[in-house]
């Protein structure tokens, strides 16, 4: 089928090529959305190439932050824009192929008519040639990669005020949260409140395994939960 009108978040730090990449592919390969940029304080030519792009494409939106929030609060800061119950993460060194997000909105249709009293938080892409299935349900300790999510926003409301933190979508305070186990944690959270996290195996999605983001990783992990700051 085809799919409804979408709001899309994607959340940029530097990695110029790859985002290049990632929005060609989006343009080429889907259709009826709207597009939410954050440039987390990017270097110059980057974020110069993002106003570029916005003022091509009138109908989406640029965020930028003054100074690097990692991509949690990044994403968050997206997030909070989003029109659409059901919208769509993604990161910016993501290669979108035709009818990837199609397949994304047929496995929430699919699963939702066999388990209609099962509420779904969301569906990912994940990287799996040679998985005969064509998606699953996957609960904690496993969990379904941030790399392209079709989400529900209320569901993301929901396990932020489960959390005590209405209004932050995904956990930043949390050590660990605010990078690298944001994924993790938010598909927990929607398992502790009994809906489905779906891995779908045929979506075209790639992924080159972290580029937009890695350099941070060492940074972001020794951060403190006391170095936080909630300032929004």
């Amino acid at each position: 089928m085809s799919h409804p009108f979408t709001d899309i978040v994607i959340p940029v730090r530097n990695a110029l090529s790859e985002v290049e990449e990632c929005l060609t592919t989006l343009q080429a390969n889907t259709q009826d959305y709207r597009l939410i940029l954050v440039d987390d304080a990017s270097e110059r030519n980057v974020h110069d190439w993002l106003v570029d792009f916005s003022m091509k494409n009138p109908s989406s939106i640029l965020v930028k932050t003054s100074r690097q929030r990692w991509f949690t609060r990044a994403s968050n800061l997206g997030l909070r824009l989003l029109r659409t119950e059901r919208s769509v993460l993604l990161n910016s060194d993501v290669v979108l192929g035709p009818g990837w997000l199609d397949e994304l909105f047929d496995v929430w249709s699919d699963y939702q008519a066999q388990a209609p009293q099962t509420r779904i938080g969301l569906v990912g892409s994940t990287l799996s040639a040679e998985e005969p299935r064509r998606y699953a349900d996957v609960r904690e300790p496993g969990y379904v990669t941030g790399h392209c999510w079709l989400v529900s926003v209320s569901a993301l409301f929901d396990i932020s005020a489960a959390r005590g933190m209405p209004g932050i979508y995904l956990d930043e305070v949390h050590r660990g949260a605010a990078h690298i186990h944001s994924d993790r944690i938010a598909c927990n959270e929607m398992n502790k409140l009994g809906m489905a996290t779906l891995a779908s195996f045929k979506a075209a999605v790639g992924h080159k395994g972290g580029r937009s983001w890695n350099y941070d990783i060492g940074a972001v992990s020794g951060i403190r939960d006391v170095d936080l700051d909630m300032n929004r």
